[in-house]
């Protein structure tokens, strides 16, 4: 038993049944003030009783949440539902050196990804115009437009409580004006406008958005550059995402080379999470 599991155990002995207590989580997710649990079915009706509990437990958390599901839906939503505490959902997440403010009921965050937010901005060469596609709350953009010298960032979202989230994160971390252009709209229409300006392209978004392919080709530079391609796939068959980008490369006059495939995590029994680096060049 977890130390967590074991504490909370304690504390809630006399409310749950032996039977409750062995089916209590062994861990949480903590975004600033706020906990997130995810509990097991027969729990779902001592939420509240659980989360006080936990409130007792863990230092300085002031709201505890519970994860009801997987983020679903066109703007990846989160299924985070209020259990006990304070009824304040805004957190100040700190990550990199950088600080970013957003409701955890409506714009996800994924801390095993943390490891590969870091290895992007640091792939971003100083002078370099990226465009990030589905750039929700800037988890992309600002690392880089703070830390990595671009000439220009442009995060594109449709989602407007994305906008709403990099606009005001772009604020805490003063990212001047002259480095990022936030659009909101559809990053299918919106990329191809900007024209052939994008010496790297961040396409983050789960499942492949292999619908986006053309507009990434369409806002690269005519001479190429870099697509950054994320999907899902059983351990080390991420192949079948590199074709997908190479298909398109070919209709659109470019040849695709894989550079570098990095397993970000676990994504269910047997299947991973992969970013995908690949150079495009003009054919």
């Amino acid at each position: 038993m977890s130390g967590f599991k074991e504490t909370l155990s304690r504390m809630l002995e006399a409310a749950l049944t032996p039977t409750e207590r062995a089916l209590l989580p062994t861990g949480f997710q903590r975004l600033g003030h706020v906990i997130i649990l995810r509990l097991h079915p027969d729990l779902k009706e001592k939420a509240t009783l659980i989360g006080e509990g936990v409130l007792a437990t863990v230092k300085d958390c002031k709201t505890v949440c519970v994860n009801t599901g997987e983020v679903k839906g066109e703007f990846r939503q989160p299924q985070i539902v209020y259990a006990a505490g304070e009824h304040q959902m805004k957190v100040d997440y700190t990550e990199h050196g950088c600080v970013f403010q957003f409701d955890v009921t409506k714009l996800m965050w994924s801390q095993g990804n943390m490891n590969e937010r870091k290895r992007m901005y640091g792939n971003v060469q100083p002078g370099e115009v990226v465009v990030d596609f589905f750039c929700g709350m800037g988890y992309w953009s600002i690392p880089i437009a703070k830390h990595a010298k671009p000439k220009h960032v442009y995060a594109i979202d449709k989602n407007p409580d994305a906008i709403e989230a990099i606009r005001t994160n772009a604020k805490i971390n003063r990212i001047p004006e002259k480095t990022l252009t936030i659009i909101h709209g559809s990053c299918t229409e919106e990329a191809p406008a900007l024209g052939k300006i994008a010496d790297r392209v961040i396409m983050g978004y789960i499942p492949a958005p292999a619908f986006a392919l053309s507009a990434a080709f369409h806002v690269i530079k005519t001479e190429g550059g870099m697509i950054h391609y994320e999907g899902v796939c059983e351990e080390g068959k991420y192949n079948e995402l590199v074709e997908d980008v190479k298909k398109e490369g070919i209709l659109q006059g470019y040849e695709c080379e894989l550079e570098h495939a990095q397993q970000v995590k676990s994504y269910g029994p047997r299947r991973y999470h992969y970013t995908l680096d690949i150079r495009v060049k003009r054919l």
